[in-house]
C-alpha cells in the first residue's frame, strides 16, 4: 500500500501464525485515564462577558478566512516550515474522517488530551511527485493516536488531481487514525482504498517544496458559514459518526467476502464446503493414521490469493515445510486442514480469513480479510 502506516518489516512465512488483534477499536476504549476538562462556574455578568469574546472572536475567525476568497465551508490551514497550505475538508461527505483531524487538531477528542495532536510533527514520508505524509506522533511512521477507525468512501471523492488528502493506513484497510498524506499527482489506483476527506485550495505549490522531516508547525481550523459552524467534532459527535461508517464497514466487508467466495468458486468449482466451511477437493487420496498434536508434520504446499496469485511455494523436488502440528506455529486454518490428512494424501483447500491472516493480512503481499487457497500435500509425519 503506498500511504502506508510503517509496520516492523518481517519476512513473509505464509503459515505462520497471525496474532489476533482487535480491530476497529472506538476512541473511548483507548488505553489509559482521559483527561477530563476543568469547568469553571462563572457569575452572570462574567458569562455575558466571555461570551461577547467568543462572537467576536468567531466573527474575527469567518472574516479573515472570507477575506482569502474562501467559499462556505470547513478548512484545515496547515503552516509548516515551507509557508501556508490550506485544506478545504469534506465533512458532509466523510464525516467522520473530518472529525477525527478536526477533534484531534483542535483537542477535542479524548485521545487528544486537550491539546492540539498535530502541532509541531513532521512530514516523515516523502514520495517524490506522489505525496507527503504527515501525523505521527513519532516521526518515523508508525505512530498513531492511540486507535484506529473505519474507511468512509464517496463516489465524488477520487484521486484525481494534485493536492488530494487522505488518511494513510496499516497493512489492510480500516485501520485509519491520525496519519494523513497529501497527493502531488493523480494516483487513481488508489480510489476507494483509502479514504479521501479533503483538498487543498490554497499553497498548492508548497508540495514539491517540502522535504523530509520539514515541521507541521500548526494546524488551524477555519469555519466560513453557519452549516461549518455547526458540523460538531466533539467525543460523542465523533462516536456517533463512527458507529454509522462501522456499520458500512460490516456490510462491506460481507459484500467482500461473497465475491471472494464467488471468485474461488468459478475458478475451482471442485471445491465444496468441509471442516469448519473450509473450501476442499480432494487432489490426491492418502492412507494410515492421521497425525496427532504435537506431531512434527512435513508438508509440500503452494498457497495463493482468490484470483489464483501465487505468494508462496515449496519447491517439489526440495525440502518439504516442516512444523509442528496444532502449537500454533502456523495459521489455523493449517492445523485444522493438517491435523486431518493422511499420508501421502494431497488437497486444494480454501482457508477463510478468520483462519488465517483476518483483517491485518501480511505486509503488503496478503490483504486484509483474505481467502487463501493452499495445495497441500502430507510428505509424512
Amino acid at each position: 500500500m503506498l500511504p502506508s502506516a510503517a509496520r516492523s518489516p518481517a519476512r513473509l512465512q505464509p503459515p505462520a501464525r497471525a496474532a489476533a488483534t482487535a480491530r476497529l477499536r472506538r476512541v473511548s476504549s483507548f488505553s489509559g485515564g482521559f483527561m477530563k476538562p476543568v469547568v469553571h462556574t462563572i457569575r452572570r455578568g462574567g458569562f455575558a462577558i466571555l461570551l461577547l469574546a467568543l462572537t467576536f472572536t468567531l466573527a474575527a475567525c469567518l472574516e479573515s478566512a472570507s477575506s482569502r476568497g474562501l467559499l462556505p465551508g470547513l478548512y484545515a490551514r496547515l503552516e509548516t516550515s515551507r509557508g501556508t497550505i490550506i485544506v478545504h475538508l469534506d465533512y458532509d461527505k466523510a464525516p467522520l474522517a473530518v472529525a477525527n483531524f478536526v477533534g484531534l487538531a483542535e483537542g477535542t477528542l479524548d485521545a487528544s488530551w486537550n491539546k492540539p495532536f498535530y502541532d509541531s510533527l513532521t512530514f516523515h514520508k516523502i514520495m517524490p511527485g506522489l505525496l507527503v505524509q504527515s501525523g505521527c506522533p513519532y516521526g518515523d511512521g508508525t505512530g498513531t493516536a492511540g486507535y484506529i477507525f473505519p474507511d468512509e468512501y464517496h463516489p465524488s471523492l477520487r484521486h484525481d488531481a494534485a493536492g488530494v488528502m487522505g488518511y494513510a493506513q496499516g497493512n489492510s484497510n480500516d485501520t485509519n487514525s491520525s496519519q494523513f498524506y497529501i497527493t502531488m499527482a493523480p494516483l487513481p489506483f488508489l480510489d476507494d482504498k483509502y479514504t479521501i476527506f479533503g483538498r487543498v485550495v490554497v499553497g498548492l505549490d508548497l508540495l514539491e517544496k517540502i522535504a523530509l522531516g520539514d515541521v507541521l508547525e500548526s494546524v488551524i481550523i477555519e469555519r466560513v458559514g453557519q452549516a461549518a459552524v455547526d458540523f460538531r467534532c466533539d467525543q460523542e459527535a465523533w462516536q456517533e459518526y463512527f458507529d454509522i461508517a462501522l456499520e458500512g464497514a460490516r456490510i462491506r466487508m460481507q459484500m467482500q467476502r461473497q465475491t471472494a467466495l464467488a471468485g474461488i468458486q468459478r475458478l475451482w468449482p471442485e471445491m465444496r464446503p468441509g471442516l469448519f466451511d473450509i473450501l476442499t477437493a480432494s487432489l490426491q487420496e492418502g492412507s494410515g493414521p492421521k497425525p496427532e498434536v504435537g506431531a512434527a508434520v512435513k508438508v509440500h504446499y503452494k498457497g495463493m490469493l482468490a484470483d489464483g496469485t501465487v505468494f508462496d511455494q515449496t519447491n517439489p523436488a526440495g525440502d518439504p515445510y516442516s512444523f509442528e502440528l496444532g502449537v500454533g506455529q502456523v495459521i489455523e486454518g493449517w492445523d485444522v486442514v493438517v491435523g486431518n490428512m493422511r499420508q501421502g494424501e494431497k488437497l486444494r483447500v480454501a482457508i477463510p480469513p478468520e483462519m488465517a491472516y483476518g483483517s491485518e493480512g501480511y505486509a503488503d503481499i496478503i490483504p486484509g480479510n483474505s481467502f487463501l487457497v493452499f495445495e497441500i500435500e502430507l510428505v509424512d509425519f
